[in-house]
């Protein structure tokens, strides 16, 4: 099991799901132990890579867990995509660049800084509309897409990394429908749980990963997404 100690760096921390992840190990770890990395305060962009480099330069390990809590569902302001016919080329490279590219940069430079003489945990919140197997009903396909690309980029990094680094870990995770400015449209078509309550359920499956774990996807009740 992974004991929850040491320090945090988390991604995004001024979003909802984010900033239930920095209330939260801020109150468990010490907010002196808990590094913030967001848009308003540090011109954090997910998607530049020379961005990336220059904060990762300037962020300083180990840590025990990294979270990276950003992402979006559509960014052409007419919601995910019902059907095939809806797709727009910008739009679908926006939210792959965000939701794969962003985390794949993001494993790049920062898994480093993981701790190697702990368990550490590097975490992508990833979605469970991201398992193809589990793709019942079609649609949001550009979603989709980008969070079953990102379970690969979770999956492969994880080889990886772990060959480097014996004590890490890396998975993602399923929020479930969280109640934030990210799935306001949604909150009354599903049955959708706080970003508190999303929070401490996700730090249970984290505190019972184990390094055979490396790689796959979760959900907040600890059930592996199929892929």
């Amino acid at each position: 099991m992974f004991r929850l100690q040491g320090r945090a760096l988390i991604f995004g921390s001024r979003g909802g799901l984010g900033g239930a992840f920095y209330n939260y190990l801020s109150d468990k770890l010490g907010c002196e132990n808990v590094t913030s990395i967001n848009r308003s305060d540090h011109d954090f962009e997910i998607t530049d890579e020379k961005n990336l480099e220059k904060i990762a330069s300037k962020t300083c390990g180990p840590f025990q867990l990294i979270i990276n809590a950003t992402g979006v569902l559509d960014t052409s302001g007419n919601g995910p995509e019902k059907t095939i016919n809806s797709i727009r080329k910008t739009s679908m490279i926006d939210i792959m660049s965000i939701n794969a590219v962003g985390p794949a940069l993001l494993l790049k430079f920062f898994s480093g800084k993981l701790d190697r003489d702990a368990p550490s945990v590097f975490v992508n919140l990833s979605a469970r509309v991201g398992s193809i197997e589990d793709n019942k009903m079609g649609g949001w396909i550009s979603y989709r897409a980008s969070k079953a690309a990102l379970n690969q980029i979770i999956k492969t990094a994880s080889i990886e990394i772990q060959r480097k680094n014996k004590n890490a870990i890396c998975i993602g995770l399923h929020p479930g429908t969280v109640k934030t400015q990210f799935t306001k449209n949604y909150h009354n078509r599903v049955e959708s749980i706080s970003a508190a309550s999303s929070v401490s359920m996700l730090i249970s499956v984290i505190k019972n990963i184990k390094f055979s774990d490396n790689g796959k996807v979760f959900a907040y009740d600890g059930s592996v997404i199929p892929w």
